[in-house]
């Protein structure tokens, strides 16, 4: 999935859901961007939840027309994830092996999450997890904003991972496409596994330390692991 393409598909498919309840769309996508910036901020004391929500409620002034409250424009939004999110879907691409790599790992004893970056809500992320062909209840946890108060690339994000995990980073091995926001466990001791056709490299990273390849090399790195004791 190209990030820039699924954000504006996602922006304008939550735009007409709301416009059609008398909200204007590009005031509510201000909002929604307004949000966004608010849970890169560092304070740690509320969750990105509270933190969206705060930023939303700064950008985008309630009109007191169709919409009373912020509430209720929460509740607009969670019926939109339910009803029309999944028109998004079209510009993600499942590949084939995602499903078979997460099995192979769970069948040789390792625990699985899914570190994300916790900018949306749980049922908007358990309907990614569906476009990807994985089923939310093959890991311990996936990172949602309810529940974080850290986001990527920061090493707060991952200390509150393995934290939840209760493990060390060298107990770990972080899988992902981006150098930016995905390398930054090996700050807290993970190993590190660049899926390369989907590269994200926004910094020219030198990754030639790292295990690296397309998934059918994954595929073949976790057949090769050890079984866990």
């Amino acid at each position: 999935m190209e990030v820039k393409t699924f954000i504006s598909a996602y922006l304008d498919s939550i735009g007409r859901y709301v416009d059609a309840y008398g909200l204007d769309a590009a005031c509510f996508s201000k909002g929604v961007h307004g949000g966004i910036e608010r849970m890169f901020t560092g304070d740690s004391a509320a969750t990105n939840y509270e933190k969206f929500w705060e930023g939303f409620s700064n950008t985008f002034p309630l009109s007191g027309d169709k919409i009373g409250s912020y509430q209720d424009i929460e509740l607009l939004c969670m019926s939109y994830y339910e009803e029309k999110f999944d028109e998004v879907r079209s510009v993600a691409h499942p590949h084939p092996l995602a499903h078979d790599i997460v099995r192979a790992v769970r069948e040789k004893g390792y625990r699985t999450a899914i570190a994300t970056n916790p900018l949306f809500p749980r049922t908007a992320t358990y309907h990614r997890l569906a476009w990807a062909g994985l089923d939310p209840n093959d890991f311990e946890f996936v990172t949602t904003y309810e529940d974080h108060r850290h986001v990527k690339p920061t090493k707060g994000y991952y200390q509150e991972v393995l934290s939840r995990l209760g493990v060390r980073g060298e107990e770990c091995l972080m899988v992902g496409n981006d150098t930016r926001e995905d390398l930054a466990a090996v700050q807290c001791g993970t190993g590190f596994f660049l899926v390369t056709p989907y590269l994200l490299d926004h910094d020219h990273v030198d990754v030639s330390a790292f295990d690296q390849g397309t998934l059918e090399d994954l595929f073949a790195f976790v057949e090769a692991m050890p079984v866990a004791r």
